[in-house]
């Protein structure tokens, strides 16, 4: 038994590990990417004002804003703003909240899982494609897909494996995957 209980700590502090890194890469690489579309469209506007243009930028850019959708998807993950309707599950005795968190949890891992396979599939089926005027493959624009999922799956096991250790104490709403409330939006 104690055994099992530092394996599973070690496994814990690796995937916690894992998540500080994926929070900190999706960060940068999100505000990377986004000042990157601003700058080429701000270019691209500037350029044509003045008869000419940069005749990547409009490409680039969508393929830019492919992979920031992923990739901030998990970060809104993390800190818990994605849309959702937690009325319901607020409402309920804190047992059946426990047991409907959980069970979120696990249908949504397997989405994600669905999601990164067949997103992996797309891409790199997409590798003999290329833009049609940046002459790169479309498998990296496309690799945002499985690479904001893999990061979310990562994300919620850890999340899971966090709230089970300690299901007795944990208090049930820290650990919805929608936490926002409507007071912090206004």
């Amino acid at each position: 038994m104690i055994k099992k209980n530092r394996i599973f700590k070690i496994l814990l502090k690796k995937l916690e590990k894992i998540n500080n890194f994926n929070i900190k890469l999706s960060y940068y690489v999100s505000v990377f990417l986004i000042f990157s579309i601003v700058f080429l469209m701000l270019t691209q506007v500037i350029l044509r004002r003045f008869g000419s243009s940069i005749s990547y930028s409009e490409e680039l850019a969508r393929w830019f804003l492919i992979f920031v959708c992923f990739i901030s998807s998990f970060s809104a993950l993390v800190k818990g703003v994605h849309i959702g309707i937690t009325i319901l599950v607020k409402r309920l005795p804190k047992p059946i909240r426990k047991i409907i968190i959980i069970f979120n949890n696990i249908i949504v891992i397997i989405f994600f899982i669905y999601v990164f396979w067949y997103g992996l599939i797309v891409a790199i089926k997409a590798w003999d494609q290329s833009g049609g005027i940046i002459l790169i493959p479309m498998f990296y624009a496309k690799m945002g897909i499985p690479l904001g999922a893999f990061m979310m799956i990562i994300y919620l096991f850890y999340n899971t494996l966090i709230f089970l250790m300690d299901y007795r104490n944990n208090e049930p709403d820290n650990f919805l995957l929608s936490r926002i409330e409507e007071e912090e939006l206004e």
